[in-house]
């Protein structure tokens, strides 16, 4: 897969999270993630909060150029 949709996903992944758990905290959900809240909210609140860091990880990841930092070891 390109770098492109690792970098898209983690974005809708971050935006997802964090809206979620605004949305949460006002009161309401989304329709595909109501799910989540069968569960118990502190489960739902820790998947939204790994929702986040994922979406996170994948950004930094898919910017990075790891061929140039694994030649630089090389030298």
């Amino acid at each position: 897969m390109p770098k492109s949709v690792f970098t898209i996903l983690g974005f809708i992944l971050l935006f997802l999270g964090v809206l979620s758990i605004v949305l949460s905290i006002v009161g309401t959900n989304f329709i595909f993630l109501s799910k989540l809240e069968d569960f118990g909210r502190l489960p739902a609140f820790v998947i939204k909060c790994l929702m986040i860091v994922i979406g996170m990880v994948m950004i930094v990841i898919s910017m990075s150029n790891l061929k140039e930092e694994n030649e630089s070891y090389d030298d």
